[in-house]
C-alpha cells in the first residue's frame, strides 16, 4: 500500500444501506456494543473504536464519502452538521458498516494508516429533506474524513439541520442555539417520541 504523504488524501465513495437511522464507522468485523444517547444529534462513539452515525432517513441509501488523509483537512462548512470524534483503532483499519445489511461493493478503509488513535470528521447534509423515510432513492450525502492524531474531546463544528435538532431536544438547543426558535410543533414532537422509542427498543435488542 502506498504511503500518504503530508496534505494527500485517498477518497473513495459507496452508498451504505440504512436501517433504523444508522450506520457505523467500526473495525472490521466489529460492531457497536450498544446504542449510545446522542449527545450532538450527528456522531457518538458506542465504544473506543466504534461511531455510531445518525441519519434522517429511517430506511434506504445514502452516499458516504470516505477521505483517509495524513493530515487535518481545511473545514467545509457547506455542510449541515460536522462533528469530530477520536478513535482508536486496534486492528489498524476502519469501515464503515451497516446494520442490516453489508456495504457491497465494500470501499477501502477510511484508516490504512496502521494501529494508532484517528480523528475523525463526520459532516451530513439533506437529513431534513424527508425525516423517517423509508426510501429507495439517495437523498442524503455523509463524508468522513480522518487522519492520525492524539485523543482529544469530541469537538462540534456545526450544527443547522432540523433532524439534529429533534435529537438534541429542544431544551439544549435552545440553550447552545438561542437564535434559532426551538418550539416544535405538536406533530414533530409525537415524531421525535416514535423515534426516540424505535431507538430505545432496538438498544434493549427488542
Amino acid at each position: 500500500m502506498d504511503t500518504m504523504t503530508e496534505h494527500e488524501a485517498m477518497r473513495t465513495e459507496a452508498v451504505v444501506p440504512i436501517a433504523y437511522h444508522q450506520f457505523f464507522i467500526t473495525e472490521e468485523g466489529e460492531a457497536p456494543t450498544g446504542l449510545p444517547a446522542t449527545t450532538n444529534g450527528l456522531a457518538d462513539l458506542a465504544n473506543p473504536n466504534a461511531v455510531v452515525v445518525r441519519t434522517g432517513i429511517h430506511t434506504g441509501p445514502v452516499a458516504v464519502i470516505l477521505e483517509a488523509r495524513a493530515d487535518p483537512p481545511h473545514t467545509d462548512w457547506a455542510w449541515d452538521e460536522i462533528v469530530e470524534v477520536s478513535v482508536t483503532v486496534e486492528s489498524g483499519a476502519l469501515y464503515v458498516s451497516a446494520l442490516m445489511a453489508d456495504v457491497d461493493p465494500q470501499p477501502p478503509p477510511l484508516t490504512p494508516t496502521g494501529h494508532c488513535t484517528y480523528r475523525i470528521r463526520i459532516h451530513a447534509r439533506g437529513r431534513d429533506l424527508d425525516i423517517d423515510a423509508t426510501t429507495d432513492t439517495i437523498l442524503e450525502t455523509y463524508l468522513l474524513q480522518a487522519w492520525p492524531d492524539d485523543v482529544t474531546p469530541t469537538d462540534i463544528l456545526k450544527q443547522t439541520d432540523r433532524y439534529g435538532q429533534m435529537l438534541r431536544g429542544t431544551s439544549l438547543h435552545r440553550e447552545t442555539h438561542p437564535e434559532i426558535d426551538a418550539r416544535q410543533s405538536s406533530a414533530e414532537e409525537n415524531r421525535l417520541k416514535l423515534l426516540r422509542d424505535t431507538l430505545l427498543r432496538q438498544a434493549r435488542g427488542e
